[in-house]
């Protein structure tokens, strides 16, 4: 069969004064024979959801100026269409161009890639005097506060005391989880970033079905969000209660206003760096390549046209087919699920008898409607990373969105979530492991369940029952997950806990914000910026996924030491905030 994906050697064209177009084709058989061998096989290949459509071609071709100058687009494409009509007529097949694509974006500066510049430039200088006025000083006490922040030493020095002192935390293990998720987050988008490009070894994707490990890896890749779902909930429930508890005669309104205000100065300092990065000239200009517009180029559009709705973080249901900055689907359902959980907390507070019952019906309400919406649509039990639905980036599509990145279908794992942080800060102080029974148990569900949950997708099931699966296979995954924490909290775990409690995992997990925030430009070079079709192996996929986590984490590392730990503290000083440190203090001095 012809070949799906293909470019033309890049540098040579470009040598020989030639014109690089990128065009998808169709395929369909010669009219001069009925069937072929060739046709008949990409016929049978399309009764397989596992397989690409052998019958669309995405090539980038070397061009004669000519033919692109003088022609008109119907022109251009009746001369492809003669060309590809000749190089597969000895195969029975014929083409017609669907589109066609030779001219290249330009990038142009603007005031606003130029007073970023500057803003950047001035930052970076700030930093570079703040530093150096402390190490000539040694002496914090004599610094302003809002200057000795932005001090790299200074900086260094806290991070340094924290990894020293981070084992003492309660909650600990819950960083390395973030850390390991993080990583898993990683290898997925580094696998994506193969499977959504320009692929030379097209069979490897489909073939993956017929291994059990690639299989359920892959799978797995669509649950690992849950468990940032969960922990985000958990600290929430946790933190909101304790402060509650500990804090006398809490004005609600207040506590809910700068609970938010304060959640959103926290996290948007690296979201908008990169959307401005993203919208700028500085990051997309710098680099081409022969399919750059089928990636980077349309990245570039997305983001002046909608960077906005990323600071809003409505990213995941307002133009989400257009989303600026793909992975910020993530920190949009989980802004407005924060929003609506703290609101919904609030209720419970001032409804404390009907804590159970409302925790029930939100629950229930988050597994309904993911099942509900899928019978409706006719959907799968889950968003699946098959060639169909990855090819060219593809990922921006109503199912994706549906059953992937809306608020709905991650509803219930919050709900578990809110439930766990609840059940934790009843129980914190208390022994709930009294028997080696309920030690079994609950690691049994914790490990069992999430590897119940991925195997189930490996299969294709009825309506019925791919609606009933389409509700509860996020939150069972999420279920286990959370028993695994609360284990490890509740001092149980053995081995796990000791790995999840190493000081160097607890540490990376303090910067696995910053580090999932700009992972995304750094995996996905590799598909916009490549010359070749990629060859995807298990080897070039595990090389690949080592250097995007190691260059993900320094750059992670670089964000959250210049700019979210002196931003952070700037806010901790202007800013009044709620916290459970200030809440058991306060109580302390109450009681003594």
């Amino acid at each position: 069969m012809p070949p799906i994906f293909h470019i033309d050697s890049y540098e040579d064209c470009l040598q020989k004064n030639k014109h690089f177009c990128r065009a998808s084709l169709k395929l369909y058989p010669s009219k001069t024979t009925h069937s072929t061998k060739v046709w008949n096989l990409i016929q049978e290949t399309k009764r397989f959801k596992t397989y690409y459509n052998h019958d669309e071609l995405y090539h980038a071709i070397c061009i004669n100026d000519s033919l692109v100058n003088k022609n008109s687009t119907s022109s251009l494409k009746t001369a492809v269409t003669k060309m590809y009509a000749q190089k597969y007529e000895d195969r029975g097949l014929t083409t017609e161009v669907v589109t066609i694509e030779c001219e290249n974006l330009v990038y142009r500066t603007n005031t606003f890639d130029i007073s970023l510049l500057c803003f950047i430039v001035i930052y970076l200088i700030l930093i570079i005097l703040a530093t150096a006025y402390h190490i000539k000083t040694n002496d914090v006490q004599k610094i302003s506060r809002c200057i000795i922040v932005f001090s790299i030493y200074y900086n260094l020095t806290k991070l340094y005391k924290m990894y020293r002192h981070d084992n003492f935390q309660k909650l600990h293990c819950i960083q390395s989880i973030r850390f390991f998720t993080t990583v898993l987050v990683i290898f997925c988008h580094t696998f994506c970033s193969f499977a959504g490009g320009y692929i030379a070894n097209t069979k490897y994707l489909e073939d993956i079905p017929s291994n059990v490990i690639r299989h359920s890896i892959r799978i797995l890749f669509v649950f690992l969000v849950q468990t940032f779902f969960l922990i985000s909930a958990w600290l929430l429930s946790y933190n909101t209660f304790t402060i509650f508890k500990n804090t006398k005669n809490i004005n609600v309104v207040k506590y809910t206003f700068v609970t938010i205000v304060n959640r959103y100065l926290r996290i948007i300092p690296p979201v908008l760096l990169m959307v401005c990065l993203g919208r700028s000239v500085w990051i997309y200009g710098t680099f081409s390549g022969p399919v750059k517009n089928v990636y980077s180029d349309k990245e570039y559009q997305r983001c002046q046209k909608n960077w906005w709705i990323v600071l809003l973080f409505l990213s995941n249901h307002y133009q989400q087919h257009e989303m600026c900055y793909f992975t910020a689907w993530y920190l949009s359902a989980d802004t407005q699920l924060y929003v609506l959980s703290l609101l919904f907390l609030t209720l419970m507070l001032k409804f404390k008898q009907l804590k159970i019952f409302l925790m029930i019906l939100c629950l229930l309400l988050g597994i309904i409607i993911p099942s509900v919406v899928s019978y409706l649509y006719n959907l799968d039990t889950i968003y699946r990373i098959n060639p169909e639905n990855a090819k060219n980036n593809g990922f921006l599509s109503f199912e994706f969105s549906a059953t992937y990145t809306s608020t709905y279908s991650n509803m219930a794992t919050y709900t578990l979530g809110l439930i766990f942080g609840y059940v934790y800060f009843r129980v914190e102080n208390k022994v709930v492991f009294k028997k080696n029974i309920y030690v079994l148990v609950c690691w049994t569900l914790a490990t069992g369940l999430p590897l119940l949950i991925v195997m189930i997708p490996a299969f294709e099931y009825g309506k019925i029952t791919s609606t009933i699966l389409a509700g509860i296979l996020k939150p069972l995954y999420a279920f286990g997950i959370g028993l695994g924490i609360f284990g490890m909290l509740k001092d149980t775990g053995g081995w796990l806990k000791k790995l999840c409690s190493w000081k160097p995992f607890v540490f990376f997990g303090n910067f696995t914000y910053t580090t999932y925030v700009v992972h995304f430009g750094i995996v996905f070079y590799r598909t916009a910026s490549t010359r070749t079709p990629i060859y995807i192996s298990d080897y070039n996929l595990f090389v690949a996924f080592l250097q995007d986590v190691g260059l993900s984490f320094i750059c992670g590392f670089i964000v959250h030491l210049l700019l979210e730990m002196p931003l952070s503290q700037l806010q901790h000083i202007f800013v009044f905030k709620f916290s459970v440190h200030k809440a058991k203090h306060y109580k302390k001095r109450e009681t003594t």
